[in-house]
């Protein structure tokens, strides 16, 4: 390091990938344990059903004068929107299960040998720090694109390991919802899995500021 140089930079680069890979970890050890998982069809059709209905119930905000703010109990698996997946897949979902890893929550959905959806929240006030730092790094490794998603800020891309991901930043919120399978449905059309990802968003935002 020069005379003057200051150490800053790369401490904050060292803190990024510190983060991403605690994100992906968490992640990745997520859907490796809920491939073991077995399959319970019978409530998952109306679970879906219900959770779609309260999200067209409630409208995304319009603009306002200050980003929406979200507490900190919030629970995943009771918010978390999976029918557009379920449309494009062809197939009903399996039971939901629940994930945490001390700040971050999260909730893993299985399609059975088809492929697994996942949805991973943090609330804090640095939200905006870590999506902007987290979105240059995967900026590096992929080409990021972009799809509706009612977030006030969002970007979409192809993890080499984890696949399709769509992360979110709304207020206080950081958001992520991917899928995971060995092959892409329609004949590897990630284009058709990402807006779905959109669409799983937009709903579970909705779910997500219900009271």
């Amino acid at each position: 390091m020069t005379h003057g140089e200051s150490p800053a930079p790369a401490c904050t680069r060292r803190a990024f990938g510190v983060v991403t890979a605690t994100v992906l970890m968490v992640v990745a050890v997520i859907i490796l344990a809920a491939t073991g998982c077995g399959r319970n069809r019978d409530s998952e059709g109306g679970a879906s059903a219900r959770l779609t209905s309260a999200a067209e119930a409630t409208a995304s905000p319009g603009p306002r004068v200050t980003p929406w703010r979200y507490g900190s109990q919030l629970r995943p698996c009771d918010a978390f929107v999976v029918a557009p997946l379920e449309e494009l897949l062809g197939v009903v979902a399996d039971p939901r299960r629940d994930a945490t890893d001390g700040p971050l929550k999260g909730c893993v959905v299985g399609f059975g040998t088809r492929g697994v959806a996942n949805l991973m929240i943090e609330v804090n006030d640095h939200a905006e720090v870590q999506f902007n730092g987290l979105k240059a790094a995967a900026q590096e490794e992929e080409a990021l694109r972009q799809v509706p998603s009612g977030c006030q800020d969002s970007y979409v891309y192809v993890d080499s390991l984890l696949g399709p991901r769509l992360a979110c930043l709304d207020g206080n919120l950081y958001l992520t919802v991917g899928w995971t399978q060995d092959a892409l449905p329609s004949g590897g059309d990630d284009q058709a899995v990402m807006e779905a990802l959109g669409r799983m968003t937009h709903e579970t935002l909705a779910n997500l500021r219900m009271p």
